[in-house]
């Protein structure tokens, strides 16, 4: 099966350069390079989806890809979903329905469950209302908090324990909503500097700071402390590009596929973007060149699929790391505009998205490890890399687990430090006062002493003056005696 599968995409490569389906011609680009298969590539096997759609997402769950919403072959947003495996690419429907017909909406996990939102519903109106996808209980059900403005193909991106909407409000400029996920809530709104952007991409540098890129107006920084907005040069930033960071190159944003300006040329190679910094060449770079391609980021290698060329779809996948750059098998059919999921290393889940007719594909590709050689089962491999993938997890949940709990004892001890040392800044405080009001009090005790002191000396003047008034008084009164005696006198014998 492993042979057979790597034989046809070889046999694909080689029809697709002998034809030109690339829309590269030699005078230009030169023709587009061919896959030859080497030991130990992944390899792709098809699948198919219940419903053909495009505009939906592809979230990966602990029961499955959830495939949810997009526009069908009737044109219209639709409330159906479906859950995907990845191990065998079979795609079942789900009974439970959206609360509402969505497409072009976003999509991010949340607590094991699956947040949907925004959007545009069946009549093509945008939405502002957000519903999730209960794993465990197999249905959707609508929450009461809204987005700030309804929106539709927007950008969307995760920041930590936090995630961003940005752009398809409609208006004359773009604004972005920040919530943090537990407890769910928006904790911002901003305004955007320049006009309205189309086809609005988001993507987070570190959970302070995202990307804003689209068509219509130049790119921005945003920190999201502040709101603030840093506007980059557009005049050498790649257009038409689709925008990812990866761990591979942290601090940066990079853009895979596009045109160059002014030339308008397909460009072939990865740009690398730094806030406040010229546009680069990144260590990673591509070799095929193509617009808008899906570009899925992994912690081993970034992966890019699909695109166009001239308005027909590129089959050919590539594996990125710094230095090195490696071609894949083509994903299955002229398909483009796919809703990609990671499942595990070397493990990506492309499904739906648009064909060379315009219409909605139901196509599934399923990138692999091909463990066995020969006529192994692909879908064995898959679920040997799958389990891996969930070992490889649980010991980093464990790992997670375990810095988390020490970093919960440090915060502890360093609280108990930091109440201690308030205690003890506080008696301090309380010793200094002290002996400030000691001070204060032994300076009016000095004073009174002084004060008595010389109060003494006073008093012993003024008893002296007392004793001389009180004589006086005593020779004053015997006198007076003797006045009163004679004036007697005088009254009885006048």
């Amino acid at each position: 099966m492993v042979r057979f599968a790597l034989l046809a995409c070889t046999l694909a490569c080689v029809l697709a350069c002998a034809v030109g389906v690339f829309g590269c011609a030699p005078g230009k680009h030169g023709p587009p390079p061919s896959y030859v298969p080497r030991p130990g590539d992944p390899v792709v096997a098809a699948g198919s989806l219940a419903v053909a759609r495009h505009g939906h997402t592809a979230t990966v769950t602990s029961a499955g890809v959830l495939v949810a919403g997009g526009r069908t072959l009737t044109e219209a947003a639709t409330d159906t979903a479906e859950l995907l495996d990845p191990r065998s690419g079979v795609s079942v429907p789900l009974d439970a329905a959206l609360t509402s017909p969505r497409s072009g909406h976003a999509a991010v996990a949340l607590d094991g469950d699956v947040l949907l939102l925004g959007g545009r519903d069946a009549a093509g109106r945008a939405l502002a209302s957000l519903e999730r996808y209960d794993v465990a209980r197999r249905r959707f059900v609508a929450l009461g908090v809204r987005l700030a403005a309804p929106r539709a193909d927007f950008g969307c991106a995760r920041v930590g324990a936090r995630f961003v909407v940005v752009g398809g409000a409609g208006g004359e400029r773009d604004t972005l909503e920040v919530w943090r996920l537990a407890p769910l809530g928006r904790e911002a709104v901003y305004d955007l500097p320049g006009r309205a952007r189309a086809d609005v991409q988001a993507v987070a540098v570190d959970e302070g700071t995202v990307f804003v890129y689209g068509d219509g107006a130049p790119p921005l920084w945003v920190d999201l402390a502040t709101g603030r907005a840093q506007t980059v040069n557009s005049r050498d930033v790649l257009f038409g590009a689709t925008a990812f960071s990866t761990p591979q190159v942290p601090g940066a944003v990079l853009l895979a596929g596009g045109r160059s300006r002014p030339t308008g040329k397909l460009a072939r190679g990865v740009q690398l973007l730094r806030p406040g910094a010229e546009p680069e060449g990144a260590p990673v770079g591509t070799l095929v060149h193509r617009l808008r391609p899906v570009v899925v980021p992994a912690p081993e290698a970034t992966y890019v699929f699909a695109g166009t060329v001239g308005g027909l779809p590129v089959a050919l996948s590539e594996r990125l790391v710094p230095g090195e750059t490696r071609l894949l098998p083509e994903v299955f059919g002229a398909v483009h505009r796919q809703a990609a999921a990671f499942v595990g290393p070397e493990h990506v889940v492309l499904c739906g998205g648009l064909g060379a007719d315009g219409l909605p594909s139901s196509l599934v590709s399923v990138l692999a490890p091909a463990e066995a050689v020969g006529d192994g089962d692909l879908f064995a491999a898959v679920a040997a890399a799958q389990e891996r993938s969930q070992r490889v997890d649980a010991e980093l949940a464990q790992a997670r687990g375990e810095r988390d709990a020490a970093l919960a004892r440090a915060r502890e001890a360093s609280d108990a430090l930091g109440r201690r040392r308030a205690e003890l800044a506080a008696e301090e405080d309380l010793a200094r006062r002290l002996r400030g009001a000691l001070e204060a009090a032994g300076a009016e005790a000095d004073a009174l002493e002084a004060r008595l002191a010389d109060g003494a000396a006073q008093g012993a003047a003024v008893a002296r003056e007392l004793d001389a008034l009180r004589a006086r008084e005593a020779r004053l009164r015997a006198e007076l005696g003797g006045v009163e005696a004679r004036l007697a006198g005088l009254r009885l014998f006048p």
